[in-house]
């Protein structure tokens, strides 16, 4: 398997529309492509479908979250409402761990009065607690770890192995926005579906608005695909570029990121007014 370093660096290079041997991917804006005859298609149609620059990235995404399908989306909360748009409907029921980022729970609360699309919250302790949450309309499991803010750490696998010997038809979905896929990769721990604000580490710049979902089942994409061609919440041309760029250096900021919170997680403790540090030291 690719290092996710080399990956990282040199995964788009050589892109397969671009003659002249680039080593950087090309910027394409149409939203519009010729057809080289009736009835033909080059595979790109129309730009809320598809275009050659977020193809790139989605195979990016894809491949280091060891996935096998990607959608890059406007923002975070883009990629959760792609999720749950798709998977969810009235009646339905899901279960999210009680930490997360305040705008999943604002999102989860509308959901939940305008669509009645009810949820329970879960501690992230006892996996045994969690089954006694699920109902016969349970479609979904949300997860957060380590969790925003207090940093709970949640053992992917042990949810994911638990769940589907118990129901086999509800998804497991894991933000990993935190950690990346440089120190995780929820597929791997047999969570169905991956989810990242782009915004934060994958972005790194703070000049990107974006978000990504991640799947590796074929099924499972055909229906992301076909909501996120409906509702168009699909990433412009010129930020899937920047955030093509942006993850070059995600393997080397992680580092650093890392040594940096190391050190302000063993110096805080010290300081004269703080009380206690959250810091998920297990996931460095």
């Amino acid at each position: 398997m690719t290092k996710i370093a080399t990956q990282l660096v040199q995964g788009t290079n050589g892109t397969e529309d671009d003659r002249s041997g680039s080593v950087v991917v090309p910027l394409n804006f149409s939203t519009a492509f010729r057809h080289p005859g009736l009835g033909q298609s080059t595979g790109f149609d129309y730009s809320r479908m598809t275009t050659p620059t977020r193809l790139e990235l989605e195979k990016q995404l894809a491949a280091i979250e060891h996935g096998t399908h990607a959608f890059a989306t406007s923002s975070g909360m883009a990629a959760i409402d792609l999720v749950f748009s798709t998977l969810t409907a009235t009646g339905d029921h899901f279960i999210a761990s009680d930490d997360l980022y305040g705008g999943s729970f604002r999102y989860f609360d509308e959901r939940q009065e305008r669509y009645h699309v009810n949820y329970d919250k879960w501690n992230g302790k006892n996996v045994d607690d969690l089954i006694l949450l699920i109902k016969p309309e349970t479609k979904l499991i949300w997860l957060e770890t380590p969790s925003n803010p207090t940093m709970k750490i949640i053992d992917i696998e042990a949810v994911a192995r638990t769940v589907h010997a118990t129901r086999p038809d509800i998804l497991i979905a894991v933000d990993n926005t935190f950690l990346t896929p440089i120190y995780q990769n929820p597929l791997d721990d047999d969570a169905d579906i991956v989810v990242h604000s782009a915004t934060k580490y994958l972005g790194g710049h703070n000049d990107i608005l974006a978000g990504a979902v991640i799947v590796k089942d074929d099924d499972l994409a055909d229906k992301l695909s076909f909501q996120l061609t409906t509702t168009g919440q699909n990433l412009d041309p010129f930020d899937s570029w920047l955030l093509i760029r942006s993850l070059k250096t995600l393997h080397v900021r992680m580092k650093y990121h890392t040594e940096n919170a190391q050190y302000l997680a063993h110096a805080l403790p010290e300081i004269t007014g703080v009380d206690r540090v959250l810091y998920a030291a297990s996931a460095a």
